[in-house]
């Protein structure tokens, strides 16, 4: 099929394109020609005008005939009860959408639609979207219509709601998703255990090689009693007991190793005994 164009005519041309140039085609015929292209433009674009305002208007059609199926949807649920059948299985199927993994266009659609709902509108709204929508009607719209869609679930919520809505979105499981979204969002906006260089925790005390305490330590500052007589109140680790005792040993042990060696003098001064005369 070839490309859309338009074709001119002149007596000594009987058949060119304005890419052609225009040799040959008198001063007005030339004259004629530019108004016969203004015509053509115009109409054209009237045309084009008039098939968006159409086309505009279709999808507004459509978005007001989902919306009728939601308040229609909605009053049925509210007189009966329940979900009929049909109904039923729409929300079964929205709910493993949203709880498995979707690799097909049209699922991965739906459920964005559907998490969309959920956390803007809450666990009733998913479940008369899915009830009276369901994946096909969903899925089939563009995506400036889901957003309209959407928009109009938002505006229209508080009239959609309803306590019946509510308790069979608690039996069909949707609240308890909507709650763990909820969870999920509350986490991730939950300040850091750190701000402004401020720790919400004592930090921890840092182990030396020589199984002491850094002087930086929050929970023992220099307290070597603790270490050898803790109270009942103090809660000290195994490991540092075990290390500090063994640290004390091997002091002990360095400091009688120097001791045996020091001069009989150094001994003699060191024990108190004064030399004889």
């Amino acid at each position: 099929m070839e490309d859309p164009s338009i074709t001119l005519h002149a007596k000594e041309r009987p058949s060119f394109v304005w890419s052609d140039g225009f040799d040959g085609v008198t001063d007005v015929e030339l004259k004629v020609l530019l108004q016969l292209s203004r015509d053509t433009l115009n109409s054209i674009e009237a045309e084009f005008e008039s098939r968006l305002i159409s086309k505009s208007s279709r999808q507004a059609g459509q978005i007001d005939a989902y919306s009728d199926r939601l308040r229609e949807g909605a009053n049925k649920i509210e007189i009966q009860e329940r979900l009929d059948e049909k109904a039923a299985e729409h929300v079964k199927a929205a709910v493993k959408v949203l709880t498995t993994p979707q690799t097909v266009r049209a699922f991965m659609v739906y459920r964005t639609f559907l998490n969309d709902v959920l956390c803007q509108c809450g666990p009733e709204l998913v479940l008369l979207c899915a009830a009276c929508l369901g994946k096909a009607k969903v899925a089939a719209l563009k995506e400036g219509d889901r957003i309209s869609l959407l928009d109009l679930v938002k505006r229209k919520k508080s009239s959609y709601t309803s306590p019946i809505l509510g308790r069979l979105a608690t039996e069909y499981g949707i609240r308890s998703l909507h709650d763990k979204q909820e969870k999920k969002r509350k986490h991730a906006e939950s300040p850091t255990s750190t701000s402004a260089g401020v720790t919400s925790e004592s930090t921890p005390a840092r182990e030396t090689r020589k199984g002491g305490y850094t002087a930086g330590s929050t929970r023992f500052r220099g307290d070597i009693e603790d270490l050898i007589h803790p109270s009942p109140s103090t809660k000290v680790p195994e490991r540092a007991r075990t290390n500090f005792q063994m640290s004390t040993m091997q002091t002990t042990r360095q400091i009688q190793y120097m001791f045996s060696k020091a001069p009989l003098q150094f001994k003699v001064a060191f024990s108190g005994e004064k030399k004889g005369n």
